[in-house]
């Protein structure tokens, strides 16, 4: 079944609380869900690129994603191993947005350091990171940007 049919204003006032506009800061790379279409980052003050509304809640199911590359080990492909793990772990992270590594390096001007490295600082400092399944040069964490950009600044 692909699809579930259910008539309640309970269930749709839930949905639609679930959509939202997001926020992004082009100078400090914070993402923030938003009940507005635009708005100034609390962070440095400059504003917001919006969209939205958009679909704010849950991307994926994570129990799924994960089944989904147990199956991949043991009969897929290596690539279809691998972006199904990559998928699985990236499900475990609640987060808004993503990081790009180089993006972040234009705006501080500096090297790129390996991404793996980024991720296991971010892990040290007790911060959900993967890789994501969509660029090998981004990261998905639970690290705010402040965060993520000091990390950058260590490693380069």
């Amino acid at each position: 079944v692909y699809f579930q049919r259910e008539t309640s204003h309970v269930l749709l006032d839930n949905l639609l609380k679930q959509h939202q506009s997001i926020g992004y800061c082009q100078d400090c790379m914070r993402w923030e869900r938003m009940k507005q279409n635009s708005g100034d980052c609390p962070s440095c003050k400059k504003p917001y690129v919006v969209a939205g509304p958009v679909w704010t809640g849950a991307l994926w199911d994570a129990d799924l994603a994960a089944k989904i590359a147990s199956h991949a080990e043991k009969q897929g492909t290596p690539e279809s191993q691998r972006i199904t793990e990559t998928i699985a772990a990236e499900a475990r992270i609640p987060s808004l947005g993503f990081y790009d590594v180089h993006e972040a390096c234009r705006k501080l001007k500096c090297s790129p350091p390996p991404v793996d490295k980024v991720i296991a600082t971010l892990r040290r400092e007790r911060q959900r990171a993967s890789y994501t399944h969509f660029s090998p040069w981004s990261i998905r964490s639970t690290a705010s940007s402040a965060t993520f950009l000091k990390t950058i600044r260590q490693l380069s």
